[in-house]
């Protein structure tokens, strides 16, 4: 829990910090101006969860390094999360000059991590960077990772990288979806190049940025890979493949953003998206990578789902409504089927619950939080209302029609199924403590079960009557979040998630090829696939 002290605490360095310095506009150029552009993206367990404070999302500040003798004139960046998840958007109109990054104020991380939180690196290891009038300087990612201390030390492990070669087509995806105003604004649009010479040499932004990606946060969204195998997202545009016979293998999207969902299509073809409307096409099992997103809305891509044959559907959600989308394997035009509001409701809504999506052959329910949904049949083109009968915390959908939810109708989130594709709901026989299950059949089943911190009642539950009977058996490990999976050929069971450890999150992945019986873990660092 975070305590009000805490809150308190990084409330008056945010305010004494924009006491003596400028916020800067993002969404117009004060005369004479340029502007900056940049993401920042976090590399740390609790900066993926969506239901991170927004209040605490820190801003961001520069400091002029070409003003001559005397204190140096900074400036403060306001953050911007639409289209995000993991990484955070800074711009801001500048006066022409040269600027190198001073501070992220009030980070999440000094509240979140213990007393050493993100502390920045010396200066000149971040290189600096130029403000020209009338044009937005784009310097790409700059990369952060916050790992726990390994004792007796108490001073957390924190890196920092760039992108050296800032990707002008990404660029400027960014900044017309999110800075629209800020794009009207600048007639020399985006200036050329990015960073200035780093002055540890050329190779030293890759050896940090690979540092930082080979071992980076992420277990998203689980998904079958071949028979035995998974593919799960990770953070700076990584996917993570795992088979029991290669262990893990890190393969790079080309993108520096958050990967939500990546699906398998067969015959090497993999499909990924996430943050900023990101989605990468590969078709040589993710040695390369091309992107197949550019004419979508900006937004979060947030589950990719196979429907059959060639043939996919994806959810976008922005701001204010979620879009479906339908296409295949290869394609660089997807077809909408539709799109609906999201309404957030404050006394009954849960804030930060974000749209899911399940397909069952060729029909396909979408969420949309706070509290409906709605079931889409590909083929008709049939549409009909979800009513869960509370605020949707979790859903899902198994292969013999029931569907089941994680609902809060006041305080209390419990569970509950519905056989009629969402429209009445009953009273399910799961435990109200476990996640909702996976099954590899009709009949057989498993999940997690645990609350945070509860030790006592933890444990993997199984059924062999399609739900309506459960058995505890010992978990791989005690406490935290855990997501269940099966393998396409329904051999191996996985149990991806947080764990956590001395009061620190700690993220795990294990695996079971006897029916759960006994659990392997799998270290959370691969190599590259080449």
């Amino acid at each position: 829990m975070l305590s009000l002290r805490r809150v308190l605490a990084g409330a008056l360095v945010l305010l004494s910090t924009l006491a003596h310095a400028g916020l800067r506009p993002d969404d117009h150029l004060e005369p004479g101006d340029g502007a900056v552009l940049l993401t920042v993206t976090i590399d740390y367990p609790n900066f993926a969860n969506q239901n991170a404070i927004a209040a605490l999302i820190p801003p961001l500040s520069v400091e002029r390094v070409d003003g001559g003798a005397g204190s140096a004139q900074r400036y403060v960046l306001g953050p911007r999360v639409d289209g995000m998840q993991s990484t955070r958007a800074y711009a801001g109109s500048l006066p022409p000059g040269r600027y190198r990054i001073y501070d992220v104020v009030g980070s999440n991380c000094k509240l979140f991590c213990g007393a050493g939180g993100i502390t920045m690196p010396p200066a000149g290891q971040l290189a600096e960077f130029t403000i020209v009038p009338g044009h937005v300087r784009f310097l790409g990612t700059v990369l952060v990772s916050a790992h726990p201390p390994v004792k007796p030390s108490k001073d957390w492990i924190v890196n920092w990288a760039y992108t050296d070669a800032p990707d002008r087509v990404l660029g400027q995806r960014l900044l017309s979806g999110l800075y629209p105003q800020l794009a009207a604004a600048a007639s020399g649009g985006l200036a050329e190049g990015g960073w200035e010479a780093d002055s540890r040499g050329p190779g030293a932004a890759a050896a940090a940025r690979e540092l930082i990606r080979r071992g980076n946060a992420g277990v998203f969204n689980p998904s079958p890979y071949g028979a035995d195998g998974f593919l799960l997202g990770a953070n700076n545009g990584v996917v993570k493949r795992w088979t029991p016979r290669d262990g893990v293998r890190l393969l790079d999207t080309g993108s520096p953003y958050l990967i939500r969902s990546a699906i398998d299509g067969g015959n090497g073809r993999l499909l990924a998206g996430g943050e900023a409307s990101m989605l990468r096409y590969s078709q040589d099992d993710g040695r390369t990578w091309s992107d197949v997103g550019a004419g979508l809305p900006y937004g979060i891509v947030i589950r990719i789902a196979p429907i059959g044959g060639d043939e996919l559907v994806f959810a976008l959600q922005q701001d204010t409504q979620a879009t479906l989308y339908r296409g295949k394997f290869g394609d660089t035009h997807w077809t909408k089927v539709g799109e609906w509001p999201l309404q957030f409701k404050f006394w009954t809504g849960l804030a930060g619950a974000q749209p899911e999506l399940q397909a069952q052959g060729r029909r396909v329910a979408l969420t949309l939080p706070t509290k409906r949904g709605v079931v889409v049949d590909l083929d008709s083109g049939a549409t009909h209302e979800i009513t869960p009968p509370g605020s949707l915390a979790m859903f899902s959908w198994s292969a013999d029609g029931v569907m089941r939810c994680t609902c809060i109708r006041s305080i209390a989130a419990n569970p509950w199924e519905s056989r009629d594709q969402g429209v009445t709901w009953t009273d399910s026989p799961i435990d109200r403590w476990m996640l909702l299950p996976v099954f590899r059949d009709e009949q057989t089943g498993f999940s997690f079960k645990g609350a945070l911190f509860n030790k006592k009642n933890t444990a993997v539950m199984q059924t062999h009557d399609g739900g309506k009977t459960w058995t505890a058996s010992p978990p791989p490990t005690v406490g935290g979040w855990w997501r269940p999976a099966y393998s396409a050929d329904g051999k191996i069971m996985l149990l991806s998630g947080f764990s956590v450890i001395d009061k620190l999150l700690v993220e795990q992945v294990y695996w079971s090829a006897d029916d759960g019986a006994s659990w392997t873990a799998w270290a959370n660092e691969g190599v590259w696939q080449r």
